[in-house]
């Protein structure tokens, strides 16, 4: 079956082929019944369960917990002082604590930081946060820009078309563009401007810098981690990058870019 495992070198989520738990096939069994009477085939012997799991593991110990801990630190109880049926990962969770701590979530007693409480307060990726606060602070320009690039970072934007022009934006899209300048004041004369991506993008994703290795398709993540453009990609393979989304194959050793930002030197 396939299972979504949380890769915290590159910090995203990969589906994977795994075998099937016990407890997933006789769920999957049930299927067969659910509209009228059926019959489902295992296709493995009965001693083949002894190898098999029992469950899959709990979603506390394969998934991203960078949104988990802000709400726990949000509540004034880090994870370390609840009780858990499943106690979370501690390499996923040392790697939400390093997010957290280069965004500026965290206070000098341990706790949420001014920024950081702002930044769970507004209940969307704590990158894009990050990037709606800091331009809020620094121009209206500034937090127009931000709304207009965190609605489509929020939802599945063709990379080759990113960022698409505020007309273009899709239905959902512009619901969060509006949802996003109401909350951040901005009046309705401020417009987007272009010239100032790549300072609003590099707020949330200034670890994801990325340098072209030589004359190839793949690039060094500034975090040691590697990347790379799909063979079938046609986008221009600039020398420096701002990898915005990438997504791991079972195909690829390397992330593979979905959605970037060229930067200049």
């Amino acid at each position: 079956e396939r299972q979504a495992l949380f890769y915290p070198q590159h910090g995203v989520t990969k589906l994977v082929t795994r075998r099937i738990s016990l407890a997933s096939a006789t769920q999957r069994a049930g299927r067969a019944g659910r509209l009228r009477p059926g019959q489902c085939f295992k296709l493995w012997g009965k001693a083949d369960e002894h190898g098999m799991r029992q469950y899959q593991p709990a979603e506390i110990e394969t998934a991203d917990l960078t949104g988990f801990l802000l709400e726990c630190l949000r509540w004034g109880a880090p994870p370390s002082q609840l009780q858990f049926l499943t106690p979370p990962n501690s390499g996923y969770l040392e790697q939400a604590e390093q997010l957290l701590e280069q965004l500026g979530c965290y206070g000098v007693a341990g706790g949420l930081s001014s920024l950081g409480r702002q930044i769970a307060a507004l209940g969307t990726d704590p990158r894009w946060a990050t990037m709606l606060i800091h331009a809020q602070q620094e121009s209206p320009q500034h937090a127009a820009t931000a709304a207009w690039l965190v609605a489509q970072l929020e939802y599945q934007v063709a990379p080759q078309h990113f960022p698409l022009a505020p007309r273009q934006l899709t239905e959902p899209m512009q619901r969060r563009y509006r949802h996003w300048r109401q909350q951040l004041g901005i009046q309705p004369q401020t417009e987007p401007n272009d010239a100032l991506i790549t300072s609003v993008l590099l707020w949330g994703c200034g670890d994801r810098i990325a340098q072209r290795r030589g004359a190839t398709d793949r690039y060094l993540l500034s975090n040691g981690a590697g990347a790379m453009f799909h063979e079938s990609d046609l986008r221009a393979r600039e020398p420096w990058l701002l990898v915005l989304d990438m997504m791991l194959s079972e195909h690829h050793r390397d992330a593979v870019i979905q959605l970037a930002w060229p930067l200049s030197e």
